[in-house]
């Protein structure tokens, strides 16, 4: 993940902060857009405090596409320039508001800086896919956030609660004696301050640890002339729960228990693989002294079970008796499922097979239909012949 910061100042070189995974700052650096790498994943874009405002509306039922019309029109007094020149976006999870009619928060962006500050990075190629507020006010049932920072040597607090955005002036402003549950955050440079501003003792948060948080937000102001394609969207989403999945603290627990599972399985596949070269190397042992016993003349034994059919083979020919593969015998056993009214074109014999020419498709399937295998034989149909040979012995 590439996170730009958009300063509210003019100047050539863009702050940024490369992410692997969303959880972790890899780099942070300065660079022209034009030498800015793109080859980290997903770009989002962060807008400082400065450039936005926050407003709370109540909507009408049935907004639907008259969205930006209605909110034009109920932030017209609130607002010093001219609705049109200004970027509007409903807070995430807004939809039922825009059905149903409600409250809902709205960020305000001028346009035209917008443009001017993304015109660097689009004349260099780059593919915004989210463009996040730097800060924005929290939910109803969360505590207020409060932001000591140092932006180049000036010490200014931000107070971030369920309304807006707010710049403190002092540690007396109303809006932070108002709020009843507050969690400090701190740079480095104001941590030996935080006292005059909370009684609280505060995290410490460095500039690219606050620009990584603020890329987990919701909110998404690339919309209107910003907004990226419904494939780029939800490839974005995908991106983001794959990220929240492999690194996000809530899912440490379900890693853990999918690591563990997996080893179990792995475990339990080379027990069971052991297990199961064990017997069959059991069973290949007693075969083999199974065969030295009934044959004690051979010498090396290499495949027991083939050996032995062939040591029967020679015993029935020394005595005289027909082998399974044998004509005579195949033919007598063919004889039990005969039709009495086929009658073959052609027999084709050589040791071991029969093959058949010229049988009606009736007799055809109902010799296919019968029990072959029990008796040692496979019987196979290839282009209208009829091959019926010596299998596995039974």
């Amino acid at each position: 993940m590439l996170i730009i910061y958009l300063s509210p100042l003019a100047q050539g070189q863009l702050d940024y902060v490369i992410s692997s995974d969303g959880m972790r700052v890899n780099q942070v650096s300065q660079a022209d857009a034009r030498r800015l790498s793109s080859g980290h994943g997903e770009t989002v874009v962060l807008l400082p405090w400065q450039v936005l405002s926050w407003h709370s509306v109540q909507l009408p039922p049935a907004v639907g596409s008259r969205k930006t019309a209605v909110l034009h029109s109920l932030l017209e007094d609130e607002l010093l320039q001219d609705p049109q020149d200004l970027l509007m976006v409903t807070a995430p999870g807004s939809a039922a508001a825009l059905r149903q009619g409600g409250w809902v928060q709205v960020a305000v962006c001028d346009k035209r800086w917008l443009r001017q500050a993304l015109a660097p990075l689009q004349a260099a190629g780059f593919q915004v896919q989210r463009i996040l507020p730097e800060y924005q006010p929290v939910a109803s049932d969360e505590a207020a956030k409060l932001y000591l920072l140092n932006e180049l040597g000036e010490q200014r607090a931000l107070l971030c609660d369920a309304h807006n955005v707010w710049l403190l002036p002092s540690p007396t402003a109303s809006a932070l004696t108002q709020a009843s549950a507050v969690t400090v955050w701190a740079d480095p440079a104001m941590v030996n301050h935080s006292a005059r501003w909370h009684a609280q003792a505060p995290e410490l948060l460095t500039t690219a640890q606050r620009w990584l948080q603020a890329a987990r937000s919701d909110w998404d102001m690339a919309q209107d002339e910003w907004a990226s394609n419904r494939r780029s969207r939800g490839w974005r989403l995908l991106q983001q729960g794959w990220r929240s999945l492999w690194s996000g603290p809530q899912w440490r627990s379900c890693r853990r228990s999918l690591l563990a599972l997996a080893l179990v399985q792995l475990v339990g596949m080379n027990v069971w693989a052991w297990q199961t070269q064990a017997n069959r190397a059991r069973q290949q042992h007693s075969l083999e002294q199974l065969f030295r016993q009934s044959f004690p003349k051979t010498g090396v034994v290499i495949d027991p079970g083939l050996q032995m059919q062939r040591e029967l083979q020679q015993l029935r020919q020394q005595a005289g008796q027909l082998s399974p593969g044998d004509m005579e015998q195949m033919l007598n056993s063919l004889a039990d499922a005969w039709p009495n009214t086929a009658m073959p074109e052609r027999l084709d014999y050589q040791p071991g097979e029969l093959r058949i020419s010229g049988l009606p498709d009736d007799t055809v399937q109902q010799l296919g239909k019968h029990a072959w295998q029990a008796k040692g034989y496979d019987w196979q149909l290839q282009d209208r012949v009829a091959v019926w040979r010596l299998g596995k012995t039974p």
